[in-house]
């Protein structure tokens, strides 16, 4: 099965038209029509049901549709990444992180290694799930994570980068905002908002405050959601200042802890080619701005 004939497979099942479809790709109904008998012989399944002039996906196409979009989309990809390759790069380095606030200095990073070697590419690989993975099997290179997440990682090296402190979220009209530092006794009687995932010290801050019934706790199902909540004045929140960069709607005050969330690089154990090593020290000495 080439690529043309994904694509028809793939175009028929949003209009389920024949000739709609043919229009749409510049050929022929015989020609489609025929491509599409060559699939579905290649797979060895219905694809379409076809009922006089109607079309419909059989249960089987309908999966199988979902699936040949996701290869197809896989393979404009990677000839996307050839392309640049043959153009711009002749290497590349891959470096994981589940969000881009991990992070905030790494497109300075960036910018500084390609003035030092532009024919190397740095591509940052953002996942909240699956880096783990992704490193094992070779797919990235570094991954920037929370250490915590790290832990019991085998063949693997950890390297401490920073550690965020915990900040108090809260509308930027909210009367907390006048206080230098918030202490637990001021969230008296307000709504924390918290999450299914916290982090362990962060959780523990959590369980603290509800335990000695300081607050009343609201679960949020998202990060997006807590920031928006906050925002609106409905509750508070104990985040790590590294959300900082995307919740700029809130007010983040000091909070009266010393609890933190360290953040740090995995890479490989033992030696390392230069332009790794280089990157690692990079990354390394930007994190004292990570405060």
């Amino acid at each position: 099965m080439n690529t043309k004939e994904m694509l028809s497979v793939i175009e028929l099942s949003k209009s389920l038209s024949f000739r709609e479809t043919a229009e749409r790709l510049y050929m022929s109904q015989p020609a489609l029509s025929y491509q599409i008998a060559a699939v579905e012989s290649e797979v060895g399944f219905s694809i379409f049901d076809r009922t006089g002039r109607s079309v419909a996906l059989t249960p089987a196409g309908r999966v199988f549709v979902s699936d040949l979009e996701k290869v197809l989309r896989d393979l404009h990809f990677a000839v996307e990444r050839g392309q640049n390759f043959s153009t711009h790069f002749d290497k590349e380095i891959r470096v994981g992180l589940p969000r881009r606030s991990y992070f905030p200095a790494l497109p300075a990073v960036l910018e500084k290694m390609g003035r030092e070697r532009p024919d190397l590419s740095i591509a940052p690989v953002f996942a909240p799930n699956g880096l783990l993975a992704a490193f094992a099997k070779g797919e990235v290179d570094l991954i920037i994570a929370d250490e915590e997440d790290l832990k019991g990682v085998k063949d693997a090296k950890r390297v401490p980068l920073y550690r965020s402190p915990i900040r108090l979220l809260v509308a930027k009209d909210d009367p907390l905002t006048a206080l230098p530092i918030v202490k637990k006794t001021d969230l008296s009687g307000r709504t924390l908002l918290v999450g299914s995932v916290s982090r362990k010290n962060l959780r523990r801050l959590q369980i603290e405050l509800e335990d000695e019934g300081v607050v009343r706790t609201f679960n949020s199902d998202s990060h997006d959601t807590t920031l928006t909540l906050v925002a609106a004045g409905k509750a508070v929140c104990l985040s790590p200042d590294f959300y900082r960069a995307e919740g700029g709607e809130c007010a983040w005050l000091a909070y009266d802890t010393d609890a933190f969330i360290q953040i740090s690089l995995l890479m490989p154990f033992g030696p390392v080619g230069s332009d790794l090593s280089r990157l690692v020290d990079l990354l390394i000495e930007s994190a004292k701005t990570q405060k």
